[in-house]
């Protein structure tokens, strides 16, 4: 072990040995990745297929006591697949109808099976689910262009499924009755994750042996130039992008230093742009958290109001805003607001709008809140940024809800004695435009009987699209206030409306933020 060669020989086959089983690794990986991603595809295409034929056939033979031929039409499903191992289906509000690892033989007739938390909330979602290993769940929307997206509960986007996460279950709704679950199996990846260990290990062992003669015979001609890839190596792991191998031989070694030469360059500008990736991302979510938490946390206890508001975005940072404001125990503001665009420029118009209408809510007089916000609002934006708004007054005493619209969407009432909806007075113009509003600042002020309703909203409800050509609409969006706004919270009410605008919309493309405000007298 003294001589040079001998050492290199030694360190050779020991790099050998680490090379093969470090690219073993990472061709296992790889490969199950790709058997992952194949499964998951395999899973998806087959719920997609087969999850509206699974609840015709529950309804055709099963739901009819038929249990033997809806049995006989499931295991010819299992026959297809290698994939699913378990197949289920339960109603809108989690009963278990039938269950395959259960009902192998005979139909289930113990107590009723139900189902409950967060896989509930799965069988009433619009989009199939997917629930990984480390407990995430995951939505997969599509739009009408086939594009899929991965979200959330509440459809903002999250980091869609990896090859290298492994699936527990799937839960695909059909329309609103029923949910088909899918239990997905692995054994088949694990099989030929074991097959190809083995050949792996095989082929290193012959792979090594032949490194060995090849480094006793060539061993002299490499030392020196691989001593130099080796310190051209740690300056790189230094950070020093700008350093060179200089190796003037013309076979591989001399093409590997090349090719390590223009890897440092790469790796410059892959760092920069990395670095600068990350710096956006981070100040992206930054703003999205300062403009969550502009928003209430709750909703404020009036006395003879029940009041709810929610926000669909369409962006990470999104233009649309709402606030309550308390003055006294008697006198209560709030507003709905909508910021021209999304992103940070609107995020920031927010927060100051926000800020002005807090700070100006000491005048008690809703019209002269506005002009005063409008006056430092139009001093500290630019030109092409304002906000529409509906600022609201209620005082506790006469029972009376004043209305000053500031160039938004005209609002709603809900009139509990006809169950009629009409539009109440449309006006005003946006905070931001002109440095005076005085002239066109006007209040509205509504005697609301009990069950009366008062929506606020902004215009991505009414504008929203379910294609190129069909947009939801006025009619629309009144036909389901009037359907609404009998039931008793001000919550389900809320609920019910934006459930309807994206059960509508088909998964189309949102293009613009979603707000609500949903005020009830009781």
């Amino acid at each position: 072990m003294h001589s040079l060669k001998t050492k290199l020989i030694a360190g050779m086959t020991l790099l050998l040995i680490i090379a093969f089983s470090l690219s073993a690794a990472l061709l296992i990986r790889q490969k199950s990745q790709e058997l992952s991603t194949d499964i998951y595809d395999s899973i998806r295409s087959f719920s997609d297929l087969t999850a509206v034929q699974i609840v015709e056939l529950y309804e055709r033979y099963l739901s009819q006591e038929s249990f033997v031929y809806f049995n006989r039409e499931i295991q010819d499903l299992f026959n297809k697949t290698q994939e699913i191992t378990g197949i289920g289906i339960a109603d809108y509000n989690g009963t278990v109808l039938y269950d395959s690892s259960e009902e192998k033989t005979r139909q289930y007739t113990g107590d009723p099976r139900i189902i409950t938390g967060s896989m509930l909330e799965r069988i009433q979602a619009t989009y199939p689910s997917y629930q990984l290993e480390d407990n995430r769940i995951i939505y997969l929307k599509t739009d009408e262009d086939g594009n899929l997206y991965s979200v959330n509960l509440y459809e903002k986007l999250v980091t869609p499924i990896q090859p290298s996460n492994r699936i527990i279950n799937v839960i695909y709704p059909t329309g609103a009755h029923y949910a088909v679950l899918y239990s997905p199996s692995y054994a088949i990846l694990d099989d030929r994750i074991q097959a190809m260990w083995m050949r792996i290990v095989w082929l290193s062992i012959i792979a090594i042996l032949v490194g060995i003669v090849y480094a006793y015979f060539f061993s002299s001609s490499i030392t020196r130039p691989l001593k130099k890839l080796q310190a051209g190596a740690i300056i790189l792991g230094q950070g020093n992008f700008k350093s060179k191998v200089e190796i003037k031989t013309h076979d591989e070694v001399g093409s590997l230093a090349q090719t390590f030469n223009k890897m440092a360059a790469d790796l410059e500008r892959s760092m920069q742009a990395m670095a600068y990736k990350e710096r956006v991302t981070k100040e992206l979510e930054l703003a999205a958290m300062i403009q969550k938490e502009i928003l209430p946390k709750e909703m404020p206890n009036i006395l003879g109001l029940d009041i709810a508001a929610g926000i669909i975005p369409a962006a990470e940072v999104g233009g649309d805003v709402y606030d309550f404001i308390t003055l006294n125990e008697e006198n209560y503001f709030g507003y709905v607001g909508d910021v021209t665009g999304h992103g940070v420029p609107a995020g920031l118009v927010v927060s100051i709008a926000n800020a002005l209408l807090d700070s100006f809510v000491y005048l008690g007089d809703p019209e002269k809140i506005l002009i005063e916000a409008n006056r430092i609002l139009k001093k500290k934006t630019s030109a092409n940024m304002f906000i529409t708004l509906i600022l609201w007054h209620w005082n506790t005493k006469n029972n009376l809800l004043t209305l000053v619209n500031a160039g938004h969407e005209v609002p709603l009432r809900y009139v509990a004695s006809t169950i009629r909806t009409e539009e109440l007075s449309r006006g005003g113009i946006a905070l931001g435009m002109i440095p005076d509003i005085t002239p066109l600042v006007k209040s509205q002020v509504i005697e609301l009987k009990k069950g009366d309703c008062v929506i606020l909203y902004t215009d991505g409800i009414p504008e929203a699209w379910r294609n190129e050509k069909d947009q939801y609409g006025m009619p629309e969006f009144k036909r389901v206030v009037t359907q609404s706004c009998d039931l008793d919270a001000a919550e389900a009410i809320k609920v019910a409306l934006l459930a309807d605008v994206k059960q509508w919309s088909q998964n189309y493309e949102q293009k613009d933020d979603m707000t609500v405000m949903v005020i009830k007298k009781t």
